[in-house]
């Protein structure tokens, strides 16, 4: 018998049945403390290993897990998107890069002749908006889930799951593809360009792939192409929506502070 040293229960155990501690403690040691960075942190036998490991190569048993109820195998959803952001954003100062930088060479790929096909009042809120995102990158990764679970819905009514469930999906397929998004940065740390297509084209290619594995009986052709309705549509939703906030500001600052709009 051993006395467990969190919760002071007697018991035979290897683990405590009261609070789970390990009973068998060693003595603290540059050793030991190695040992548990690397089990609990790194290594492939905890949640986070788990989660990124089935993510990569069978993402519908961590989708499936989860929405079957089972909370302790994998990361959930929310604690998936906290992790990956904040790798997201510790991987921009480990390449030495800026994140108003990264999102104008992005924008840039989509619009080659630059600011020089808008007027100036555009590219004054353009640059605006690079900057709100910039400032609030970390927020960036969860704007859009709820419009690709918009989207998912329309795309896969058969698989018949509700809103929560489908931002579930979305959640955790998003938050892994920040992978490819820091091998892009790592790439344009190294070459000085970014290939930001060719990124967008493995992500959609990883989210046929995880989606077929969500869903298993449709064809994955059938689920590449419904997996680039849902891209586009979601995207169309976002634009929409961002349009109409920003209709919407416009109209408050005319009415309530017209003297921004005439300066």
């Amino acid at each position: 018998m051993r006395t467990c040293v969190n919760c002071g229960v007697d018991n035979s155990h290897k683990f405590c049945p009261e609070c789970g501690q390990k009973m068998e403690v060693k003595r603290v040691s540059f050793r030991t403390i190695a040992e548990e960075f690397f089990s609990k942190w790194i290594g492939f036998d905890n949640q986070f290993g788990r989660t990124v490991l089935d993510m990569t190569i069978r993402p519908g048993i961590v989708v499936n897990a989860y929405l079957s109820g089972n909370r302790t195998r994998y990361i959930g959803p929310l604690g998936y998107v906290v992790i990956m952001t904040a790798l997201l954003i510790i991987s921009f100062d480990l390449f030495g890069l800026e994140v108003g930088d990264f999102l104008k060479q992005n924008s840039d790929t989509f619009n080659p002749a630059g600011n020089q096909a808008i007027s100036e009042d555009q590219a004054k809120m353009q640059q605006s908006v690079m900057e709100f995102m910039a400032k609030n990158f970390r927020f960036m990764a969860a704007i859009m889930i709820p419009f690709f679970a918009i989207s998912l819905g329309w795309f896969y009514r058969r698989e018949k799951l509700n809103y929560i469930e489908r931002a579930v999906v979305t959640t955790y397929l998003s938050c892994h593809g920040m992978w490819i998004t820091m091998a892009m940065l790592g790439i344009l740390a190294l070459s000085g360009h970014l290939f930001n297509v060719t990124g967008m084209i493995l992500s959609i290619v990883y989210y046929a792939f995880a989606l077929h594995k969500c869903f298993p009986r449709r064809n994955f052709m059938l689920g590449f192409v419904k997996t680039v309705g849902v891209y586009v549509s979601a995207i169309l939703l976002f634009t929409l929506f961002a349009l109409i906030v920003g209709i919407g500001i416009g109209i408050l600052i005319a009415i309530f502070n017209p003297e921004m709009i005439q300066s």
